[in-house]
């Protein structure tokens, strides 16, 4: 049984989580300060400034706006991964999905 729920969560992370397209990679700012997070329907909006001083806001995993305190205001390199959410009118499932690139860690420079 913890054999099939383990490879169960494995097939479920190998196929939500695929490889980010390298035309999609090149778009997104790799670091930056976190300006604001915001919890949306389908996912969380990060506002930050890159090194150039452009302003973002990119779509990322809801975990990551469970923790401002830790990333407000503060230089963090991201990691994105392509992961599939709800595309719905509404924050009730419906059972419609897409892929979208999201944020998917945020890591605070050593």
């Amino acid at each position: 049984m913890f054999t099939k729920l383990i490879v169960s969560s494995f097939i479920f992370l190998s196929t939500s989580l695929a490889a980010v397209p390298a035309d999609a990679a090149t778009k997104l700012p790799r670091n930056g300060t976190v300006l604001k997070m915001i919890n949306g329907d389908i996912m969380c909006y990060i506002d930050l400034r890159d090194v150039s001083g452009n302003k973002h806001t990119i779509g990322a995993d809801f975990e990551l706006c469970n923790k401002p305190k830790k990333f407000l205001n503060r230089r963090v390199q991201i990691t994105y991964a392509r992961v599939k959410v709800n595309d719905c009118q509404s924050a009730e499932p419906c059972g419609k999905t897409r892929w979208e690139t999201l944020a998917v860690r945020l890591k605070l420079p050593q």
